[in-house]
């Protein structure tokens, strides 16, 4: 019961404060790298992770692009997830940014 209290509170808050994308994003951010964590392992946040989300499109910064090709092969599975978490979230792909050290 608590929980759900603290929830309506903080979603209130949220609301009030004109935040509430900003927040699902950063949700959506969270779920994301955990999926990542899952479908490659642990310790893949040091080779890619999910940087932002614009325009439908969440941008994942990866270090090497045969990792992207590899998360490229399973993007339907991570939207589809991602969407059934959030349904009022317009995500309509994924987008590869690759970085160096």
């Amino acid at each position: 019961m608590f929980k759900k209290v603290q929830s309506s509170f903080f979603s209130g808050v949220v609301a009030k404060a004109g935040i509430s994308a900003q927040v699902q994003a950063a949700q959506i951010l969270v779920d994301a790298e955990q999926w990542l964590k899952k479908e490659l392992g642990d310790g893949v946040e040091q080779f890619a992770y999910p940087a932002y989300i614009k325009n439908g499109a969440l941008h994942i910064a990866v270090k090497h692009p045969a990792l992207a090709e590899e998360i490229q092969r399973k993007e339907e599975a991570l939207l589809h997830g991602l969407r059934s978490s959030y349904p009022h979230q317009r995500l309509y792909a994924i987008r590869f940014i690759v970085f160096k050290d």
